[in-house]
């Protein structure tokens, strides 16, 4: 994605958020985490079929791009997206949580919000909110500190017990 705002208001964010919560329906992917920040997001999946993470990333970007070009009449003017999404494959459960606490925490870390589940436009807070809409129940527990381990000034390693 070029390093432009795209994410200009609530409106922009509501209606990624309503895309991943139409994709999470097609059955092709499982979300397990997501925070959209004004000029790029981060997502974390689990396929659901052998070409499921990037059928619904065409999907996902495709969409977002068409509906966005026409809210804002600018269809036509050339692509939103820089390149293909970049994916890499998770590992183990450490490095599951790893994962997920980097795109949880990304807007506190870029200082967009004091805390990461204050982000509403991340899965930290709807996560804190209960709000079900367009994450998977995850594969593993979350660390009873999980909220402390999201926010810039918990220096704690991720206890898995």
């Amino acid at each position: 994605m070029e390093r432009r705002i795209i994410f200009r208001r609530p409106g922009d964010y509501k209606a990624f958020i309503k895309l991943l919560e139409e994709g999470r329906a097609k059955g092709l992917v499982e979300v397990y985490a997501y925070c959209v920040m004004p000029n790029h997001w981060h997502l974390v999946l689990r396929a659901l079929t052998d070409d499921g993470i990037s059928k619904f990333m065409k999907w996902l970007t495709g969409t977002h791009a068409i509906r966005y070009r026409r809210y804002y009449k600018t269809v036509g003017l050339g692509h939103i997206y820089q390149a293909r999404f970049r994916a890499s494959i998770v590992e183990d459960d450490h490095h599951f949580l790893t994962v997920l606490r980097y795109v949880e925490a990304n807007a506190s870390k870029a200082g967009l919000a004091r805390w990461a589940e204050d982000w509403q436009w991340s899965s930290a807070f709807a996560r804190a909110d209960g709000d079900r809409r367009v994450l998977a129940e995850l594969p593993l527990a979350l660390p009873a500190n999980w909220y402390k381990l999201l926010n810039p000034n918990a220096d704690e390693p991720v206890d898995q017990s």
